[in-house]
C-alpha cells in the first residue's frame, strides 16, 4: 500500500491523492481514506472531496466490546 494519507501535511497540491478521489468520484465510488491520523489531514481530504476516512485520528483498533461502546458514545456525538 502507498501512503498517500500521511503526505497531507499542508495545503500544498497532491496530484496523486486529487487524482485518486477524482477518479472514484467520477466512477460513483465510495472513496475511503485510510490512515487518517491528523485533522489536517481530514480537512484536506474533505477540502479535495473525500466523505469517508478511517483512522487513528477517529480511534486506534479496538476489541469488539470496546468498539460496540466507542460506536455508541459517537452517535450521540458529530465525528
Amino acid at each position: 500500500m502507498i501512503a498517500f494519507v500521511s503526505e497531507l501535511t499542508s495545503d500544498d497540491k497532491h496530484p496523486p491523492v486529487e487524482t485518486i478521489i477524482a477518479m472514484g468520484n467520477h466512477m460513483n465510488l465510495d472513496v475511503i481514506a485510510q490512515g487518517v491520523e491528523t485533522e489536517k489531514a481530514r480537512d484536506i481530504l474533505i477540502s479535495l472531496g473525500c466523505k469517508v476516512f478511517q483512522g487513528y485520528y477517529y480511534s486506534r483498533p479496538l476489541p469488539e466490546s470496546a468498539f460496540l461502546e466507542w460506536l455508541d458514545k459517537s452517535s450521540t456525538t458529530s465525528l
